[in-house]
């Protein structure tokens, strides 16, 4: 009996330039009767793994028809997968309680991915801190500068506007702090040539905070455990992830943000329910 073995990966090879055997994880064999209508040097089909058989060339031929219509609908799909957005990837690193010093001191370690894009929004607990507005601004100054140095686009993003905290005061009184962490924001994208999106404002416009169960930052309606005035419900870190992904998409090549790191503090950090989660979700979507 004379046999051939047949090699899928020099077949997909012959077939396609378009990668559509990076598919395929391992390599198969198929033997064939007698005068088998592959050459040794040239094709090679599929097989069952772990298996050999011995096929009439009768058989071989429609199972050769079968495997070339299944491999060129692989390769299409392959295609297809190589120029959708599902390739964007973004990276969660907020960290709660850290202000901008905090950030400032471990930057580098935050850009270990190699980010196209890295989007910044820190600043509420500054604002919380009290510090002097100068350490903060050097603070982003210092962390524009190592991000730009690594290779990546910056992108500001002001911290949302606070609401009414009921734990420590009827009213709270720092939005006129956190508005002066607006305009810092905005001056230093001027000055440093970094891309701006104001959340501060953005927030107001969509008209929250406000004192319903329809804010989204909490208040004792929607969040009666922790309503801090701070820290966003779910709607909130979606309004940011929308808002955020129509910027990025209006600004930015896919190419340009196929990495994306989104450092902060706790308004960022969240794993699944930080608003970089729902952002990947809607950068991939078409």
């Amino acid at each position: 009996m004379e046999v051939l073995i047949i090699h899928f990966k020099t077949f997909a090879s012959t077939i396609t330039k378009h990668g559509f055997y990076n598919r395929i994880s391992r390599y198969w064999r198929i033997f064939c009767h007698n005068n088998c209508i592959f050459n040794r040097h040239t094709f090679s089909a599929i097989l069952l793994p772990q298996r050999t058989l011995a096929i009439p060339l009768s058989y071989m031929k429609i199972i050769f028809a079968a495997a070339l219509l299944l491999l060129l609908a692989s390769c299409r799909k392959t295609n297809d997968d190589a120029s959708s957005t599902s390739r964007v990837k973004v990276i969660n690193e907020g960290i709660p309680k850290y202000t901008s010093a905090d950030v400032a001191a471990e930057v580098d370690g935050m850009l270990t991915e190699k980010p196209k894009l890295v989007v910044l929004m820190i600043g509420t607990n500054d604002v919380s801190r009290m510090g002097p507005y100068s350490d903060y601004a050097d603070n982003l100054t210092h962390i524009i500068g190592r991000i730009k140095h690594a290779g990546a686009r910056v992108l500001l993003m002001s911290p949302p506007p606070r609401g009414i905290d009921v734990i420590t005061s009827p009213d709270y009184f720092l939005n006129d702090r956190n508005d002066t962490i607006e305009t810092i924001n905005d001056s230093l994208a001027r000055e440093l040539n970094c891309y701006y999106l104001n959340i501060n404002k953005a927030f107001k416009d969509a008209g929250t905070p406000n004192a319903t169960k329809n804010s989204m930052v909490y208040n004792a309606i929607n969040n009666a455990s922790k309503p801090d005035g701070i820290h966003l419900t779910i709607t909130g870190k979606e309004f940011i992830a929308d808002t955020l992904a129509a910027y990025i998409k209006q600004n930015f090549t896919e190419d340009e943000y196929l990495i994306v790191v989104c450092m902060g503090d706790s308004l960022t950090a969240g794993g699944s329910t930080g608003y970089p989660a729902y952002l990947q979700k809607k950068l991939r979507a078409k």
